[in-house]
């Protein structure tokens, strides 16, 4: 699985998601987050722009006002695989990472796994994800330290990405 990690390219951006998407069919966009923590607000960030922002042309699920976490997950994921069968998935999430890929934006051929007390599920077919913070930190408190211009810099990249490359191919 070729896995492409793009730091604050938007054109490498669009033409790695023009690679992913190329031989798909329009994917309905899955943005996963919550708005009350601005660590994991990253997908909530990218659908809500691309909603208001950029009014794209495709269903999107998640955004600040309508926030896909853990506890609904699972409500919308069946809901998505019901109404729209046979559809891809893009999916955008906030990950962890090493502390040289903070700020960078990693696209995949496939999902993200999602998990939670429950279940660990493998979601998508072609996932963006957004290094926010160090992998391994010890304090739950460090959450908080993430910088909002950082994630909010990153989710315009990603929604101004996703938009263009929708233009191109649908």
């Amino acid at each position: 699985m070729k896995e492409s990690i793009i730091k604050n390219n938007e054109k490498y951006l669009i033409e790695e998601l023009l690679d992913k998407l190329y031989y798909k069919p329009k994917p309905i966009i899955l943005c996963l987050g919550s708005e009350k923590i601005i660590a994991d607000s990253l997908g909530p960030l990218v659908g809500y722009f691309l909603q208001t922002q950029y009014k794209i042309n495709t269903f999107v699920y998640g955004a600040l006002n309508r926030a896909i976490t853990t506890e609904n997950f699972l409500y919308y994921y069946e809901h998505i695989l019901l109404m729209h069968k046979n559809q891809p998935i893009l999916v955008v999430d906030a990950s962890l990472g090493t502390i040289e890929k903070l700020g960078t934006i990693q696209i995949k051929n496939s999902g993200i796994v999602f998990a939670n007390n429950k279940y660990a599920k493998e979601v998508g077919d072609v996932s963006i994800t957004g290094i926010v913070l160090p992998q391994g930190l010890q304090c739950k408190c460090l959450l908080k330290q993430t910088k909002l211009a950082l994630v909010y810099d990153m989710a315009q990249k990603i929604a101004s990405a996703i938009f263009h490359t929708f233009k191109v191919l649908y």
